[in-house]
This record gives C-alpha cells, sequence and structure tokens, in this order.
C-alpha cells in the first residue's frame, strides 16, 4: 500500500503541473519528484505512454486498497468472532465483502468467494 501510494503521489505532483501551472513542474514538486530545484523551466510533456503509466499507478492504488480494505474487515470479523471457521455460518457475512472487494479481470486471487474463504481460513488459522 506505501509503494502505490507514493507512485500515486507523484501522479498527483503531475497532475497539479498540468492543471494548475500550465504544464510547468514547480520547484517545489521537482524537489518532491526527485528532479532538483534548479532554476530553469522543467515543462510537463504529456504522452500516450504518460498517460499509460498515471493509467498504471491509478488501477495499482486501487487494487492494492481493495486487498488491504478486504484483509483489514475480515481481521476485524475475525477478532470480533463474527467468523467462526465455517463456511455454512461465515458464508452470508463473507460473500458480499468478497463480492465488493473482488476484481472480475485478474487472475491472481479466486474467483469464488468459498475459494477466498478457504485461503482466508488458512492463513488466519480461525
Amino acid at each position: 500500500m506505501d509503494a502505490a501510494l507514493n507512485s500515486f503521489d507523484v501522479v498527483c505532483h503531475l497532475r497539479h503541473s498540468a492543471v494548475h501551472a500550465r504544464g510547468i513542474i514547480g520547484s517545489n514538486s521537482r524537489a518532491e519528484l526527485g528532479l532538483g530545484a534548479g532554476t530553469g523551466l522543467v515543462r510537463l510533456r504529456l504522452d500516450f505512454t504518460l498517460l499509460q503509466s498515471v493509467a498504471g499507478v491509478c488501477e495499482t492504488l486501487v487494487r492494492s486498497y481493495n486487498r488491504w480494505i478486504f484483509s483489514e474487515i475480515i481481521g476485524r470479523w475475525v477478532d470480533k468472532a463474527l467468523l467462526n471457521g465455517t463456511w455454512k455460518d461465515d458464508g452470508a457475512l463473507f460473500w458480499p465483502l468478497f463480492d465488493a472487494c473482488r476484481s472480475g479481470i485478474d487472475d491472481n486471487y479466486p474467483v469464488w468467494a468459498f475459494d477466498a474463504y478457504s485461503d482466508v481460513k488458512e492463513v488466519l488459522k480461525f
């Protein structure tokens, strides 16, 4: 999550330069971006490659946040004994959270709530 937020911070500095500074990367933004605080003008060059990179950063942030919030909620539910370790009892609570946080295009996470529940159960040992 930290890496995703740091990358998004870069996007925010670029957006600020594009929108509020007419494409000029100011000295504060240059310093924050690690470009040095020189005196010459540094102009932001928007092209398709940069837009793809920005979209990738935003997508990574959303995916990271979804995974983080899913894990946080499950951890809290386990701590409060809202989940007891059986799908029959826990499925009605688990399924909507899984459905809200899962991605329909990511192949790296279970498609079915029961499979995700089994993974969570194994990791958290409840």
